[in-house]
């Protein structure tokens, strides 16, 4: 399908949605512009506008001819970023100020426009335990005027009413010690994805009734052509060199054949264990047969450089990895002693497939 044909049909479902009223979120809703390897889809969601189920509470009632008024819970908040693909700036959504009263939290999230580049904003939120304290206070004091007139709150006397005041205070305002940090960075956080979402303060039921929609930036690149095949191929590549290292630039007469599954590092100059134990020799290709070799047999067969490896000790493969390192002119960027079993092996077979650097033999050197 074209652009032009795909963004029609995704024009022709917004317009469906909005001819029902339906809540349409996201930056814009507009196609123009849209990068061939994205692709535009129509998600929807709908919530519940049950105070009773979460995605909503109520913030104002029914006045006159004026509906009753819900504002959208953080859970409900949640379930629509997750749809629309709201993604986190891990760097920069952290707290930035903390101490045993007060915590002032950051949060910066990006949603993806309809050309494919990406949209962010940043929000901010904190916590003050000592004026969260004084609006407590205020609360309870309006909440005592509205419970005098309270059967179950009349049978109390005095102490028991200020006690039963006093309790609720505490409990409530020990919740937000306890978790002052989640509540400045969920504060924070909503806070973005109602920008990023256009999401309104309040919602009526008939409002909530109808679903949530979100146009979504998918990447969808055309695997049928070959530049896309010979970047994916790079990509999966360069995933694997990043475990274990980048190849170094080679003079343009060197020729290293390495496969899309071996294992690349990068070049430094070779590293002397000094008080490691002496390396397990290693095997060479070419090392002649000596003469008059029997035919291979169960008995007499002479076992592969591969087997020789398998056969060593985890110590005895990481100190033959690292001599095999020193004469290829490659190190790891992790230690060698980190890798695990099937990793050593992996590792020596790509290794065995690079050539070794010119230098001079010396004492010690791994007889090649």
């Amino acid at each position: 399908m074209t652009k032009e044909a795909q963004a029609q049909t995704v024009e022709k479902e917004l317009q469906t949605y909005k001819e029902q009223k339906a809540n349409i979120l996201g930056p814009t809703t507009s196609m123009e512009g849209l990068s061939e390897f994205h692709k535009v889809i129509v998600d929807s969601v709908r919530l519940s506008p049950n105070p009773a189920d979460g995605d909503v509470y109520k913030h104002k009632d029914e006045f006159g001819d004026k509906p009753a008024q819900f504002i959208l819970s953080g859970q409900a908040l949640q379930r629509l970023a997750i749809c629309a693909g709201v993604f986190w700036n891990s760097a920069e959504t952290k707290a930035t100020a903390q101490s045993q009263k007060y915590v002032a939290y950051s949060a910066v999230g990006c949603i993806r426009k309809t050309d494919g580049t990406p949209a962010c904003f940043k929000a901010e939120a904190d916590i003050d335990i000592d004026v969260e304290g004084d609006e407590l206070r205020e609360k309870f004091i309006e909440k005592r005027k509205g419970w005098a007139a309270k059967p179950w709150f009349k049978k109390m006397d005095t102490t028991a009413q200020d006690d039963y005041i006093d309790g609720k205070f505490r409990k409530e305002l020990n919740f937000k010690k306890k978790h002052k940090t989640k509540i400045a960075a969920s504060s924070a956080k909503n806070r973005v994805i109602r920008v990023l979402l256009g999401i309104k303060k309040t919602y009526t039921q008939q409002e909530l009734s109808k679903p949530f929609v979100m146009p979504r930036i998918v990447l969808q690149p055309d695997y049928n052509d070959p530049e896309v095949k010979r970047m994916m191929l790079t990509a999966s590549i360069q995933a694997m060199t990043g475990i274990y290292g980048g190849a170094p630039p080679v003079p343009m007469s060197a020729e290293i054949d390495i496969q899309e599954e071996d294992y690349s590092v990068q070049s430094v100059p070779p590293k002397d264990s000094g008080n490691a134990e002496p390396p397990f020799p290693l095997a060479t290709d070419d090392q002649p047969e000596p003469p008059n070799t029997p035919p291979a047999t169960d008995d007499n067969k002479e076992p592969s450089k591969q087997e020789v490896f398998e056969d060593l000790s985890a110590s005895g493969q990481v100190e033959t990895l690292k001599q095999l390192c020193g004469l290829k002119g490659y190190e790891p960027k992790q230690p060698v002693d980190n890798l695990a079993a099937k990793d050593r092996l992996s590792f020596w077979l790509a290794l065995g497939k690079l050539r070794d650097i010119e230098t001079t033999t010396v004492e010690g050197d791994i007889p090649y």
